[in-house]
C-alpha cells in the first residue's frame, strides 16, 4: 500500500472508528475477486464482463491461459460496514476506465458517482496514461498491447464494483485522489456521503 492509501485509510478508520480487516481475513471475505470473468457467474453478470472485455480489445485466449489469482484490494471492512475501500490515484482515469464504465449496468448499486468519474477520465485521460513507470503500461497477456496494463486497472476495476453485491456485500467505497496531497476534508465528506447513502450509522 502506497503512501497516499495507507492516508485514506487512516482517515476512513478515524470516521469509521472501526480497523480494517487484515489481509487474511480480507482475502477469506473476498473469495469470489479472481482475476478471470467465467461463465460460471450469473448470466448477466458474465454478459456484461465480457461485453466490456471485448471493448477493452481483450485476448481470449491470453485470458483464457492466466492461471486465476485474487484481485488485491486497497482495504476492507467486515460487519456491520461489509465494503471494499479503493483510493483512485490520477492513472486510474484513463480512456480504458471510461470505456469500462460505459458497460456498467444502469441499475448497478455503486459507491461513487459515476457521471463525476466518467467527467474525471474525459479530464485526465491524457496525464492518467502518461503517469508512473512503463510498467503502468506494458502489455498483459489478456490485453496484449501497449497500454494492456491500463486496460486491464479498469476491468479489474470493475470486478471489485460489481461482483460484491452478489455476495452480501455493500458497494465498493471509492475516493478520487488526483493530487500527491490528500485532502482530508473532501475524502471524510465522501466517506460520510457514502455512509448515509447506505443506511450505515455516522460515528459521532
Amino acid at each position: 500500500m502506497g503512501q497516499v492509501e495507507r492516508q485514506v485509510t487512516d482517515i476512513v478508520v478515524r470516521v469509521l472508528r472501526a480497523r480494517p480487516l487484515g489481509k487474511p481475513e480480507c482475502q477469506q471475505l473476498l473469495t469470489f475477486l479472481v482475476n478471470k470473468h467465467s461463465p460460471e457467474l450469473p448470466a448477466d453478470l458474465y454478459q456484461t464482463l465480457d461485453s466490456m472485455f471485448i471493448a477493452l480489445k481483450g485476448y481470449r485466449q491470453g485470458m483464457d491461459q492466466k492461471e486465476a489469482r485474487r484481485i488485491p484490494v486497497d482495504c476492507c471492512f467486515g460487519p456491520p460496514y461489509s465494503f471494499i475501500v479503493e483510493v483512485d490515484e490520477v492513472q486510474h482515469f484513463t480512456s480504458y476506465k471510461a470505456t469500462a464504465l460505459n458497460h456498467y449496468p444502469e441499475d448497478a448499486s455503486l459507491g461513487f458517482d459515476l457521471q463525476e468519474y466518467l467527467q474525471l477520465c474525459e479530464r485526465y485521460a491524457d496525464e492518467a496514461y502518461r503517469k508512473g513507470p512503463s510498467g503502468y503500461r506494458k502489455p498483459k497477456p489478456e490485453f496484449p498491447f501497449d497500454g494492456g496494463r491500463a486496460a486491464q486497472r479498469a476491468f479489474f476495476d470493475a470486478f471489485k464494483d460489481l461482483l460484491p453485491a452478489r455476495h452480501g456485500l455493500r458497494p465498493t467505497l471509492r475516493i478520487p485522489v488526483l493530487t500527491s496531497a490528500v485532502d482530508g476534508q473532501d475524502v471524510e465528506r465522501r466517506i460520510r456521503r457514502y455512509l448515509d447513502a447506505n443506511g450505515l450509522p455516522v460515528p459521532q
